[in-house]
């Protein structure tokens, strides 16, 4: 039987904060998981991304390839992207009341430095008009190196918005 084991987590309580790390991957455990909750930027139509983490360090290259798509009310929309700065999960995300970002992200190889670390995705946009939908996608920071550490950040630096939740768990088998 499988269980989650929480590693570390983070809540937005105050403005100030533009970047989330989430800390503590190592080779304990072969699968991570992070589930995030009401995640919003203070600024309207800004992107949400991930970056993660060698030796403590934000990796801020041009390494990161990624593919998802879309579902959009009757709608779908595929995206692919190779050599980008970061996963970039939500595009324009808004700051409505209500416009919230929701997801579980999947962690493979992150300890690993023999291996790219690999990321899929599953999140939901809630409550925005006309554009509520899922998106789901996955992709690998192409450097064989171990990561320690997921980073969420907001386009142009703005803060979360209050009540925006992380939290980091290990896959015990």
């Amino acid at each position: 039987m499988s269980a989650l084991v929480k590693i570390s987590s983070d809540t937005i309580t105050s403005s100030g904060t533009h970047t989330v790390t989430l800390s503590g991957i190592d080779s304990t455990y072969n699968t991570y998981m992070v589930k995030f909750n009401n995640v919003q930027p203070a600024t309207d139509n800004k992107n949400v991304m991930i970056r993660l983490t060698k030796g403590g360090s934000i990796q801020t290259d041009s390494k990161y390839d990624y593919v998802h798509e879309d579902l959009k009310n009757a709608t779908f929309g595929h995206t692919n992207t190779k050599g980008a700065a970061s996963f970039t999960i939500f595009d324009s995300s808004g700051n409505g009341t209500g416009e919230t970002n929701n997801g579980i992200l999947y962690l493979f190889h992150w300890a690993d430095a023999n291996e790219y670390s690999w990321i899929t995705y599953d999140t939901v946009r809630m409550n925005l008009t006309p554009d509520m939908g899922g998106r789901m996608g996955g992709g690998a920071h192409e450097v064989a190196s171990a990561s320690d550490g997921i980073v969420f950040t907001t386009e142009s630096s703005v803060d979360f918005a209050n009540g925006a939740e992380f939290a980091l768990y290990g896959l015990k088998n």
